[in-house]
């Protein structure tokens, strides 16, 4: 992946949360498909979307197992791949509820943007959401 801003990723990693909540207000387009009489919604992330999501990735795929769901070894690329795929849907994900459903974006919280650090530990008695309405 190539880094789309000269910003060091500490900068994202510790602004995350604002930023998240910032990038939730923009909006969505609303496309037509004639064919098949119905609308979709497009999404293309900007550039600094994609920045913040490329150094959470980043930084989260140090902390991944380096074996996927069935046990096959995976290269540090493709855990960082793997891991922006599923944080920039995230953030697709809480911009559309924000634009489409009306949702507050201080109500929706993504657990990537709020938590201290990416380690895993074992033996902690709590469920984690990725991406919760309050």
């Amino acid at each position: 992946m190539e880094n789309w801003f000269n910003t060091n990723d500490n900068w994202f990693l510790s602004n995350r949360k604002y930023l998240y909540n910032d990038l939730l207000s923009e909006q969505f387009v609303k496309v037509y498909d004639e064919q098949l009489s119905k609308n979709y919604y497009q999404f293309i992330p900007s550039d600094f979307d994609i920045a913040l999501v490329e150094a959470i990735a980043t930084e989260k795929s140090k902390y991944t197992n380096n074996n996927n769901q069935y046990d096959e070894g995976r290269i540090p690329e493709e855990k960082k791949n793997k891991q922006f795929e599923g944080c920039l849907a995230e953030l697709a994900i809480a911009k559309f509820l924000v634009q489409i459903f009306n949702e507050t974006p201080s109500n929706i919280h993504i657990y990537d943007a709020e938590r201290a650090d990416f380690e895993y530990r074992a033996g902690k008695n709590m469920i984690l959401r990725s991406l919760k309405i309050a």
